[in-house]
């Protein structure tokens, strides 16, 4: 069974598409850097994952993803300069330095679990047309 998906493992590869297995619960630092064919990540809501290392899908083509509740830390530059519009976080702790960087994100729901944003977190997101939200539960 997967447990992690270790540090430089796709770096610059041509992948388009990758299932992150329900069993991983780590993604490497760089493991998707420079993989700007990858535009498809599917992680499933059952997901053991928890933590994004720095820079794991810095560069990379990915539009949208889910990232599950299961997450509690979000790496520096995780997501820096990547096609990323969409991101659905439903529970989070930490996200880093740099985490979305110059992603062209809309819109993100910040849930009542998040301790620590990088107060550059979402520096050069220059599509961000709204506040960061915090969501609560109804």
């Amino acid at each position: 069974m997967l447990k992690s998906i270790e540090e430089e493992c796709f770096l610059f590869t041509y992948i388009d598409r990758i299932v992150i297995p329900a069993s991983v619960t780590k993604i490497g630092y760089a493991a998707f850097v420079g993989c700007r064919q990858l535009k498809d990540v599917e992680i499933p809501k059952d997901s053991k994952l928890q933590i994004i290392e720095n820079e794991a899908f810095s560069c990379t083509a990915i539009e949208s993803i889910f990232i599950p509740s299961s997450v509690i830390e979000i790496g520096k530059g995780a997501f820096d300069k990547s096609s990323l519009q969409k991101v659905d976080i439903p529970k989070f702790q930490t996200i880093g330095k740099y985490a979305f960087r110059g992603a062209l994100i809309e819109t993100i729901n910040i849930p009542p679990t998040a301790t620590n944003i990088d107060e550059e977190a979402f520096v050069l997101c220059k599509n961000l047309k709204t506040q960061i939200k915090t969501t609560t539960k109804t």
